[in-house]
């Protein structure tokens, strides 16, 4: 029985305040938790959605992907980088939520054509955080996982090191803090960062870390799931001509000479 005007004075008038916000990939629990924290959410703030992303066990009842998360895990990796818009009463578990949905919804285009076989969601999801955090051009995703996938592998622990992903973003996550999350590590030396000590820490301990150290988009979870099966890399570097891009060797020598070519032009190219 209402007029139009009333109905429309209705509609505004309970119409609920949102806020947006671009989670970015590659982003640290920290620091989605310090932008979400920052918002104005009513309900919200850095601390309370800490806590409540470190319980991970409290979320697999209605999101079967966590079902892999090792005891205690939180969900980092799990909240998924992309736009949200929340109402800003919205309550911290909400929030939460709608991010794993995002994620459930984007595993969801490739779970069934995964290529690495005899891992679990929560394995594939921690290489991922690493490819998203080592690969700068969306391309060359699918050899970078390649390389990492090759060197978990029984015929090629020899030539690494009983099987070291050697990722110098894990021993990043280790020391990063408040203000610097992802330090570089050009002050230390080779023997510094092998002697950290931390389940985390690739460079000193082989196979596969806890967990996620970043959140993934999706072209580096289907690139974890998807490696490039003709990729027989073991290495990469740095390209110093072309920014952004990596040379991939299969062997130690060629890595070797990758790596003199890098230094040589980077003294020359300062």
């Amino acid at each position: 029985n209402m007029a139009m005007g009333e109905i429309i004075a209705s509609l505004q008038s309970s119409r609920v305040e949102e806020i947006q916000v671009t989670i970015v990939e590659g982003s640290r629990l920290e620091e989605i938790a310090s932008q979400v924290g920052a918002l104005g959410l009513l309900n919200v703030d850095e601390q309370n959605f800490l806590d409540t992303a470190r319980n991970g066990a409290a979320f697999q009842p209605e999101h079967f992907l966590l079902n892999s998360l090792p005891p205690g895990a939180s969900i980092e990796g799990y909240l998924f980088p992309d736009t949200y818009r929340f109402a800003v009463t919205a309550s911290v578990t909400e929030v939460v939520q709608t991010m794993l949905n995002r994620f459930d919804e984007q595993y969801a285009t490739f779970e069934k054509e995964t290529q690495v076989s005899g891992v679990s969601v929560h394995q594939i999801v921690t290489m991922a955080s690493i490819i998203q955090r080592e690969a700068a051009r969306e391309n060359e995703m699918t050899k970078i996982s390649a390389v990492f996938w090759n060197r978990l592998k029984p015929e090629y622990q020899a030539e690494t090191g009983g099987g070291k992903l050697q990722a110098d973003p894990t021993v990043q996550y280790v020391l990063g803090q408040r203000g610097n999350w992802w330090p570089k590590l050009n002050t230390l030396s080779a023997d510094e960062i092998n002697s950290i000590s931390s389940p985390y820490n690739t460079r000193a301990n082989p196979g596969l870390p806890p967990g996620p150290i970043s959140s993934p988009g999706l072209a580096s979870l289907r690139a974890a799931a998807q490696p490039d099966s003709s990729a027989t890399y073991l290495y990469f570097v740095t390209s110093c001509t072309d920014p952004g891009a990596h040379n991939f060797a299969a062997t130690f020598e060629e890595f070797q000479r990758f790596e003199s070519e890098y230094l040589a032009c980077s003294a020359t190219n300062p």
